[in-house]
């Protein structure tokens, strides 16, 4: 309990208020799992609190690997674009030949 106090009255902490209620949410969830960590740390943690924090590990690996799955989808997607962008470029320039062949030659003119 000690702790929390000191932690709650830190200045680094003070300083940075949160201005909006998920802010204020994200920074209560911090303290909380601070004092947590501390606890599994001192070998005081309850059970309940144990298996909440590796929960949690575990909640925030799935959704590191979710990201970096979904970083891998967005570089292929980008990978794929540019070879059609090439395939459509190499496919303009054929047009432009076929299209510059049908143009009449001055002699064709009358």
């Amino acid at each position: 309990m000690k702790t929390s106090r000191k932690v709650a009255r830190d200045p680094e902490f003070q300083a940075s208020q949160a201005l909006t209620p998920e802010g204020r949410e994200a920074r209560l969830a911090a303290y909380a799992m601070d004092l947590i960590e501390e606890r599994i740390m001192n070998g005081t943690a309850s059970s309940q609190e144990t298996v909440f924090a590796a929960k949690m590990g575990i909640v925030e690996r799935q959704l590191e690997l979710e990201r970096l799955r979904n970083e891998n989808e967005l570089i292929k997607a980008k990978a794929e674009n540019i070879q059609t962008g090439k395939e459509l470029k190499a496919l303009y320039a054929d047009a432009l030949k076929a299209m510059s062949r049908y143009r009449p030659n001055e002699s064709d003119e009358g």
